[in-house]
């Protein structure tokens, strides 16, 4: 049960995700999870939901019992930096455990890591009650995002961004309301200390596709023709990508724009001290079931 783990300081709700991941993630009853902590298993309850804070005491114990730091526990997500693995589906007994869909427990290309930065606009726009209920309508564990590294089908991304666009809370021609999201303290996990040690742009853009497959298989992501002025990045779909319903343009689309976006944001947050100027063009974004493509020239 060695983990690192973020969360946002001073956040009953996080806390109590992050506790209940914990407790289903070991297969930990309430009942249980009270006699660990040495409190009464309506707490418990109470601390999962997110109307109780913890107190001091139990904190460290968690912090023992699970072998967290103190630093570690400022933040709200589990991140063993693991990268993804192709696999025809997410095991039975976490399925379970999380109530994972089929729909999005086959082919589980993209990880928590990758979805975080939408689940945390569902938050932020919503509030905390109705953000849960958002999702309860989505049929997966909230929690299970508490892990970063945690697989799951690109299709659930795809799902909550389609209905952000029908509640008009997320705008398909920009996807500037996620731009915010992008650059928050830690989106990255363990891997943000790993970006603030790039100097250039260029070596910034080759260390997040180095590490891609912490983020997602879905995609195969390429640098070309790179000098000191510019680079061209292609992105392709995988086989776990064939799980998905690439024949609506609108989700072609909308992944070209989401890693324009995010590439942008990578850049502003990691090199800003640099003040140093980029542009970013999508040369090509098309999509069908056989040839799908998307083609980024990054100006340096």
């Amino acid at each position: 049960m060695s983990e690192n783990v973020f969360i946002q300081k001073d956040n009953s709700q996080s806390q109590g995700r992050l506790l209940r991941y914990l407790r289903k993630s070991n297969s930990i009853k309430q009942s249980e999870m009270a006699e660990l902590l040495n409190v009464s298993q309506s707490m418990i309850s109470k601390l999962e939901n997110g109307t109780l804070d913890l107190d001091f005491k139990t904190w460290v114990i968690i912090q023992r019992e699970f072998k967290l730091s103190t630093y570690d526990m400022a933040y709200g997500y589990v991140d063993s930096l693991k990268p993804l693995q192709n696999k025809s589906s997410i095991d039975g007994k976490t399925q379970h455990q999380f109530r994972i869909p089929s729909r999005y427990a086959k082919l589980p290309g993209s990880s928590a890591r990758s979805t975080r930065p939408i689940i945390e606009l569902v938050f932020q726009k919503l509030g905390y009650n109705n953000a849960i209920n958002f999702f309860k309508n989505l049929k997966v564990d909230i929690c299970y995002f508490c892990k970063m590294d945690n697989p799951i089908s690109g299709n659930y991304h795809l799902d909550v961004a389609k209905l952000l666009i029908d509640k008009k809370i997320l705008n398909k021609k920009t996807l500037k309301e996620l731009r915010p999201m992008f650059q928050m303290e830690n989106i990255h996990g363990s891997l943000e200390n790993k970006y603030k040690k790039n100097v250039s742009a260029a070596k910034s853009i080759e260390q997040l596709i180095e590490n891609a497959n912490k983020y997602e298989i879905d995609k195969f992501y390429e640098v070309h023709d790179k000098n000191e002025n510019s680079l061209l990045i292609s992105v392709m779909p995988n086989k776990c990508i064939d799980n998905m319903d690439l024949k609506d343009p609108e989700v072609g689309n909308y992944q070209g724009l989401y890693f324009k976006n995010y590439l942008n944001s990578y850049l502003d947050h990691f090199i800003e001290d640099n003040k140093t100027s980029h542009k970013i063009e999508i040369l090509e974004s098309y999509t069908d079931p056989k040839h799908s493509r998307w083609l980024y020239q990054v100006e340096l």
